[in-house]
């Protein structure tokens, strides 16, 4: 009978009414034959996938809308075997970076109609291996991992210990390097060295690095960073000037520079290997009645938003925490989709952001191929 209009009886009037055929609903191919463009393209309007161009867009809506078109996300799901979801693994949330950068991942993520499952793992080991083997990343087209405490043949071993499939990884941060996973990275080594020499432009002499000594992690390339930026202008290194830190909290740089202070050690600048340490460092200066950046000039590492409100304003790195973000989840795609290689490595730039605690006026932009 087809589309053919229906007769429906009441039985308590045993009178008829005809009624219109209920109409069909329409698919994608009938958008994308209507818009002009393949059905892979109304996929991505669909999905608000960012790189479609604005006519192409609107052409697809419109179609849409003139069609009644509702995409079906189960009929999608079930159809690709995707959940739309993705796992974030961060080492913590208190922490103003891990924060900062989860938000940006989340925001980037809207953009391509993807949600954002967090799991915190709060330095414990075993809850990391537990994570990436457990069934809770099991339901996600991919995770999203900023390792804390396993190195890179660690995270194979777990990842191919997995039941049932190894899903799509990608690493955020230097921890994990050697990893058999794709990998957004940042260029610590050469960010530090442009810190340094914002200090030194400005007239230090003798720079402060305070930190933790980790092996893995961006501890090691931000100290490298130091070092070559020290040997670039010609200043000997000093040892006395390296403190250890056991943390990346604002408490281990106050006692840091508090210990400096105490001894007796002359410095008239200090790099911190976060922004956390830079603040705790400032807090200690003056306490001790000295003033930043005039005695001693300040700079910090990742440009969280607190660092824009200490007085005076610190100055610091902007890593490319927002890069980072969107190469992550468009790395991830690409290898969803087949179209990159699961082991990648990706830089975003970073920039020197010069505020109230240093001297110098640099060239704040460091884009690098």
């Amino acid at each position: 009978m087809g589309n053919a209009p229906l007769t429906i009886i009441d039985l308590t009037t045993k009178k008829g009414a005809i009624v219109a055929p209920r109409r069909q609903p329409s698919t994608l191919r009938d958008v994308a034959r209507l818009a002009g463009v393949s059905p892979a393209t109304v996929s991505n309007v669909m999905q608000n996938h960012p790189r479609v161009a604005d006519a192409t867009r609107k052409r697809v809506q419109d179609a849409a809308r003139a069609l009644q078109y509702e995409p079906n996300p189960l009929a999608r799901s079930l159809r690709s075997g995707r959940t739309g979801t993705i796992a974030l693994i961060t080492p913590g949330l208190q922490n103003a970076y891990f924060a900062e950068l989860a938000t940006e991942l989340i925001r980037t993520a809207n953009a391509y109609n993807r949600r954002i499952s967090v799991e915190v793992l709060d330095g414990d080991r075993q809850r990391e291996e537990s994570i990436l083997t457990g069934t809770w990343t099991s339901f996600a087209d991919g995770i999203l991992y900023i390792p804390q405490k396993l190195t890179g043949r660690e995270i194979d071993y777990v990842l191919d210990s997995r039941a049932g499939r190894r899903p799509p990884v990608v690493l955020l941060g230097e921890r994990g390097a050697g990893a058999d996973c794709a990998q957004v990275t940042y260029r610590n080594s050469d960010a530090s060295q442009a810190a340094v020499k914002l200090l030194l432009d400005g007239g230090a002499k003798r720079v402060v690095a305070i930190g933790p000594h980790e092996r893995a992690g961006s501890a090691t390339p931000r100290l490298e960073g130091y070092t070559a930026a020290l040997k670039q202008a010609g200043i000997p290194l000093r040892p006395e000037l390296i403190r250890e830190t056991p943390t990346w909290h604002r408490s281990a740089g106050m006692e840091a520079v508090s210990e400096l202070l105490a001894e007796g050690v002359e410095f008239d600048a200090v790099f911190a290997f976060n922004d956390m340490i830079a603040l705790g460092a400032m807090a200690a200066l003056a306490n001790a009645g000295l003033r930043v950046p005039d005695d001693v000039q300040v700079v910090g590492f990742d440009d969280v938003e607190e660092s824009n409100f200490s007085v005076p304003a610190l100055s610091t790195i902007d890593p490319g925490k927002a890069e980072a973000a969107q190469l992550a989840l468009e790395l991830l795609d690409a290898i969803l989709a087949g179209t990159e290689p699961t082991n990648r490595q990706i830089f975003p730039d970073f920039s020197v952001v010069a505020r109230g605690t240093t001297l110098a006026s640099p060239n704040r932009s460091h884009a690098h191929d």
